[in-house]
């Protein structure tokens, strides 16, 4: 590492180390400044840079991320023996809203320059000497080679999935993968690139929204363009048995055929059909629906239905439908498409405090790229946006977007509450041993995986993408549910960034990203790229360019992730309510 600390920003009251130091050793800051080292601090931790009185804000980010619970002295190790977050209970966001009124009074566009122009997304990431994250390098390419589906979405794999309408099948599901994959050799990898089933324990024994939640995820799976083709498997006796689980997956199909109208016609203001197609979509929520309306919505050359209860031998019967999907699927070759086209979920897991100074901001700079590009992103983990939220929701689109944004971040507030737990204590024992002190110090350097982009869109939990640019979904910062939900939202890839290291995949491609060389290097079993090539002296922008065409070879199947080669596609969806 050719520096021995980054300070983010020239507001900032803490230094990170970026490597081990003892106590009596000194650093030699800006100004010609030794400072003395009064602790043994290990890299990515936080050094105070000057006195800091009990009660006053540490700032990193050039932003609070708590306050000091005692006198910090100049050269002190600064973690969680001497912070407390500053965060407590819901917030007040109306000079946020009088902001973004303000702001839409002014002609055409150059309010989106307003927000760019504004100090919201500046800092000094601290590698390179640039006092702007945004990315103002050239964008490298504009395509990549995807798998154009019937109904105009694009896949980056042509696969098989079984869907499981219920828990009680996963073997059957499991055998089924197994055998087809066996029997299948010679087709899997150069027809379609492999059968995958993704267990999970639900389809019975939930009441409400939990139960309507999976049927949701399962129903936006099923409609995913990287699986060519979809094996619905059900028991036969659970609440979502199949005739059930058509309903909502018709409905799915409406809805998304009445979001592509609206796309089509650029008028994301009309909600409604000007046909009846609306209304059938509310009836098939409360099941109201036939079978003839229901199959002949439901493409039934790529998605078969199996109840192994109805049949003798189900793992005969289960292969005979899936060679018919591997035919089907064969159909489909890769063609060049628009990077438009690609929706890449942006994710974070295991973080360290080097997540926010390499691999977090990268990804930011990535996404600012696509975007540039008409491409989309989507962050999720509201979780990990409570103390940094706020900078969200100054890059709103209009103040129906911004609402949207307060209903969600107070809305999993509530959810925390209604359990009586707190709010705001996040950070994990792995996050704070590689140096996040505070859930704000978490959350800003989350936030980055966004970069500068506009949030263009809000989406609940289960509910699939709109519009274009960068998304805000609502989810939870867990790994595996967030990925799900991520992939069911229509993302056709995933970049995990991470700084201590995980073996997880979701069912889609999931680019990990390093934090550190370290772990690059330890971990590469797990890591596909290493971001702590910015530590080492590579400039922002040209490892946006990299990571960028990395992604596009990834898209186009020029690159496997480690996920795909390690066999890690899973899945987990979210749950609320009782078991019965």
């Amino acid at each position: 590492m050719k520096k021995e600390y980054i300070k983010l920003d020239p507001k900032d009251n803490v230094i990170v180390l970026l490597k081990d130091k003892n106590a009596g050793e000194t650093i030699n800051i800006q100004n010609g400044i030794d400072i003395l080292l009064q602790d043994n601090i290990k890299a990515g931790h936080k050094v105070a840079i000057r006195d800091i009185a009990a009660g006053e804000k540490i700032i990193k980010y050039g932003y609070p991320i708590g306050h000091a619970t005692k006198d910090i002295y100049t050269g002190q190790w600064v973690h969680t023996h001497n912070i407390k977050t500053n965060l407590e209970g819901k917030l007040d966001y109306s000079h946020i809203k009088e902001i973004i009124k303000s702001r839409n009074k002014i002609d055409g566009n150059d309010w989106k320059n307003f927000i760019n122009d504004s100090d919201i997304n500046d800092f000094d990431h601290g590698l390179d000497n640039e006092n702007d994250h945004r990315c103002e390098t050239e964008i490298p390419v504009s395509s990549f080679m995807g798998y154009v589906r019937e109904d105009g979405s694009v896949g980056t794999r042509n696969e098989i999935w079984i869907i499981n309408t219920v828990g009680c099948v996963n073997k059957t599901a499991e055998i089924l993968v197994k055998e087809a994959n066996r029997m299948f050799s010679d087709k899997i990898g150069e027809s379609v690139d492999g059968v995958f089933a993704f267990p999970h324990p639900y389809g019975c024994s939930q009441f409400g929204e939990d139960h309507f939640t999976t049927q949701k995820i399962l129903a936006d799976l099923c409609m995913h363009p990287n699986a060519a083709g979809v094996l619905v498997l059900g028991l036969g006796c659970e609440n979502n048995n199949i005739n059930e689980f058509k309903k909502v997956l018709e409905s799915n199909v409406l809805l998304r055929n009445q979001n592509n109208r609206i796309n089509n016609s650029n008028n994301s203001n009309n909600n409604s059909s000007s046909n009846s197609n609306n209304n059938n979509s509310n009836n098939n929520k409360n099941g109201e629906c036939d079978d003839k309306t229901i199959n002949s919505l439901i493409n039934s050359r790529r998605i078969k239905f199996l109840s192994t209860q109805d049949c003798e031998d189900e793992i005969s019967c289960g292969l005979k439908l899936i060679g018919e999907l591997i035919e089907y699927a064969s159909v489909f070759k890769r063609q060049e498409c628009p990077v438009s086209k690609l929706k890449v979920g942006l994710k974070c897991g295991g973080s360290d405090a080097f997540s926010g100074i390499t691999a977090n901001p990268l990804c930011g700079k990535f996404s600012d790229l696509l975007l540039r590009n008409k491409g989309t992103t989507i962050l999720t983990e509201v979780p990990e946006m409570f103390g940094a939220e706020t900078i969200l929701m100054e890059r709103s689109e209009n103040e129906e977007i911004f609402n949207k944004i307060v209903n969600m971040i107070n809305g999993f507030k509530d959810y925390y509450i209604s359990y009586n737990q707190p709010v705001y204590e996040n950070p994990s024992p792995g996050n704070k041993e590689g140096g996040i002190t505070t859930l704000e110090e978490k959350s800003l350097g989350c936030i980055l995986k966004g970069g500068s982009g506009i949030v263009t869109d809000v989406l609940n939990y289960g509910e699939r993408l709109r519009k274009s640019g960068l998304n805000l979904l609502e989810g939870p910062g867990n790994d595996a549910v967030s990925i799900t939900a991520l992939t069911a939202a229509g993302a056709n890839l995933i970049i995990f960034t991470t700084g201590r290291g995980t073996p997880f995949g979701g069912p889609v491609p999931t680019i990990k990203v390093s934090t550190t060389t370290q772990l690059y290097n330890r971990k590469k079993s797990w890591i596909d790229y290493d971001a702590g090539q910015l530590l080492e002296g590579r400039s922002m922008d040209e490892m946006a360019r990299d990571l960028y065409n990395f992604v596009i070879s990834v898209a186009s199947g020029n690159i496997r992730t480690k996920n795909e080669i390690n066999g890690y596609k899973e899945i987990a969806i979210f749950k609320n309510g009782i078991t019965v």
